[in-house]
C-alpha cells in the first residue's frame, strides 16, 4: 500500500514499522524548525530520502492530499505534526493518527 506520513524523528519507529510491514512511503509531510529534541526531523528525512519518498516542510493543504490521491496513495499515516490537517476523506481511503497520550484527556489542541 502507498501512503504518506506526517511525522518527526521522536517517532520514526512508527515509519520503519510501516515500511517493514511493506508499504511504500510516497511523502513524507514534517516541519522545518527544530523546537526541541523530541521535534527534530534529521532521522526522518534521511529515511524517507533512503526511501525515495517526497518531502514538505510547509503546512499540508487540500491540494497536496488531492496531488496523493492523484499519486496512488491509499493512507496518511500521522505521528505528531504541529498542524491542524485539514479534511482528508475526499482524497484518501484511510487516516491514522498515532497519539502519545491517552485520549480523551491528553487530546492536545486539535482533537
Amino acid at each position: 500500500m502507498q501512503f504518506a506520513i506526517v511525522t518527526v524523528d521522536r517517532y520514526l519507529g512508527v515509519f520503519e514499522a510501516f515500511v517493514s510491514a511493506g508499504w511504500n512511503p510516497i511523502k513524507l509531510f514534517t516541519h522545518q524548525q527544530m523546537e526541541s529534541d523530541l521535534s527534530n526531523q534529521k532521522a526522518v528525512l534521511t529515511y524517507a530520502e533512503q526511501h525515495n519518498a517526497a518531502i514538505q516542510l510547509s503546512r499540508i493543504t487540500a491540494r497536496d492530499l488531492a496531488e496523493l490521491h492523484e499519486q496512488g496513495c491509499e493512507a496518511l499515516v500521522v505521528a505528531s505534526y504541529k498542524w491542524k490537517i485539514c479534511e482528508w476523506h475526499p482524497f484518501l481511503k484511510y487516516a491514522v493518527n498515532f497519539h502519545c497520550s491517552p485520549l480523551p484527556d491528553g487530546r492536545g489542541p486539535y482533537p
